[in-house]
């Protein structure tokens, strides 16, 4: 297949194909990705001075697609928080708790072109780049990607400027956090990230006949808020060879091979939106990423459910 030229360059670098890796002969996978800036270098503190957007009327932070568990703020994910009325936030102002005031989401931030069309509530997804200088990059970045109607996560991939702004970030090896609208128990919680060239996906365990393993998420200040057990370091599943095992089910159990640190045999869901989305970011990233279908995973067996 002939190569388009003036396509983004499948290193990363927000080049065009002809003015980078084409230009000078050399391979993509070779070239060292540019990482994107924005939100990886504002802190809560002063986040404020990066903003170079307003909300302009969305509410998708505070209506539902986020769990927020505060001292000063208790909303469960689904539920809209009660602070919020017909005309926005009841208590905005000085009394606004911090959760609220520190919370950035990259619609605001982000340079280039990005219209009130653009917003979360407009493309249904918030987009979220977090950093944690805890890591070396790209690990010390993650993109929070949190669903908030339903279809969004797939609405916002589909959006040009979104969607390159998902895609480079992963070609860049930064991980993409995902969680879906409805799913209050984050059930289907899918971590993804490239890893040499492939893309693969963490999951959330779950009980072996697919049932998630509810846990309380500590302290709670107020109503409890309960997620699910997510999958420990090391249990990198290859997303091709899940979809491959899937097939026309709506979800199946995996069962890895390996055991956690307590010894306990673990399970974990792979539901039929989690493969829409992880097929939908083959499609935004091209073949320079997507892996070889029939390619093994490591140790792994499939049970549908």
């Amino acid at each position: 297949m002939k190569k388009n030229r003036n396509a983004p360059c499948a290193c990363g670098s927000r080049k065009k194909a002809k003015h980078c890796c084409m230009r000078t002969g050399s391979s993509p996978k070779a070239a060292k990705p540019e990482f994107r800036v924005p939100m990886s270098v504002i802190q809560r503190s002063d986040a404020t001075s990066g903003i170079i957007r307003a909300c302009n009327g969305c509410q998708a932070c505070c209506a539902g697609a986020l769990t927020i568990n505060d001292p000063e703020l208790v909303v469960p994910r689904g539920r809209a928080c009660a602070n919020l009325n017909a005309t926005g936030c009841s208590i905005h102002g000085p009394s606004l708790p911090k959760t609220c005031t520190g919370f950035i989401c990259s619609y605001l931030v982000e340079p280039g072109d990005l219209t009130p069309d653009d917003r979360p509530d407009q493309v249904g997804a918030i987009v979220r780049l977090v950093r944690n200088q805890k890591f070396a990059p790209p690990m010390d970045r993650v993109v929070h990607l949190n669903e908030c109607k339903p279809g969004g996560m797939l609405n916002i991939l589909q959006n040009p400027k979104w969607g390159m702004i998902l895609r480079n970030d992963l070609v860049a090896g930064i991980p993409l956090l995902c969680s879906f609208w409805e799913d209050d128990l984050a059930q289907e919680i899918i971590h993804l990230r490239n890893v040499d060239g492939r893309l693969r996906c963490e999951l959330t365990s779950c009980q072996p006949d697919g049932s998630p393993i509810i846990q309380t998420k500590e302290p709670t200040y107020a109503e409890p808020i309960t997620g699910a057990l997510m999958i420990p370091q090391g249990f990198a599943l290859d997303s091709a060879t899940l979809i491959e095992q899937m097939g026309d089910m709506e979800r199946l159990v995996v069962g890895a091979s390996k055991q956690s640190e307590s010894g306990r045999n673990l399970c974990f869901i792979f539901t039929r939106r989690q493969a829409e989305l992880v097929r939908a970011l083959h499609r935004l990233i091209d073949d320079e990423l997507t892996p070889k279908h029939g390619h093994a995973a490591e140790s792994i067996a499939m049970q549908p459910l």
